[in-house]
């Protein structure tokens, strides 16, 4: 009988480390300055589909309103701090406050809803939200987008843009991450997706 020939096997957690550290080379080494700014763009929507997946991948809620909430936090950052003056230390956690306060208000009645009639409920509040922000100019800038955003200032240092925007944002999504992992080895995470939502309704 031929022996078999030994499977070389790794870990897990194998692929995100070399993931992360052709990323961190990357950056490092050949990224230019509009690479940079790519790689913290998709860092910002990274964070936003670490959400998404708590929302669907553990609460198994099909929410076409995630985009609008994340939109709404951005707004909320964008509007105090560009026409109201205020820091980072100040519009971050409004950020994070107000799509939150928001999310309660509609999701209680929405969480009411079945399936399909769920999908197309958070669909509503996702182009409301856009017609809103569109059609606004005076308070969002319309289409044309909000100037004047005051920069990331961390312990009394204005990360510049470039590497080290590139690094904060990213340190936000390995927080995230964390943040995500945690809970999904929670009750939460732990329990089947349709228990969850039925305790949510």
């Amino acid at each position: 009988m031929r022996a078999r020939a030994p499977s070389l096997t790794l870990p897990r957690w194998a692929g995100e480390g070399i993931g992360v550290a052709l990323l961190v080379a990357y950056a490092l080494l050949y990224a230019s300055p509009y690479g940079l700014r790519v790689l913290t763009v998709a860092g910002v929507y990274a964070l936003a589909a670490i959400g998404f997946q708590i929302v669907f991948g553990l609460g198994g809620a099909l929410s076409l309103a995630h985009g609008a909430f994340f939109g709404l936090g951005a707004y909320a950052t964008g509007i105090l701090g560009s026409q109201w003056g205020w820091g980072f230390a100040a519009t971050f956690p409004v950020s994070l406050l107000v799509p939150f306060l928001l999310a309660l208000l509609v999701g209680l009645p929405v969480l009411r809803l079945e399936s399909h009639y769920f999908a197309l409920a958070t669909l509503g509040i996702a182009q409301v939200a856009h017609l809103l922000a569109v059609n606004s100019p005076g308070l969002t800038g319309g289409a044309n987008g909000l100037p004047g955003v005051p920069g990331i200032v961390l312990f009394g240092w204005a990360v510049p843009r470039g590497l080290p925007l590139a690094a904060a944002v990213w340190g936000f999504v390995a927080l995230g991450g964390l943040l995500a992992w945690r809970l999904a080895r929670g009750r939460w995470g732990r329990a089947p997706s349709s228990a969850w939502t039925s305790t949510t309704r």
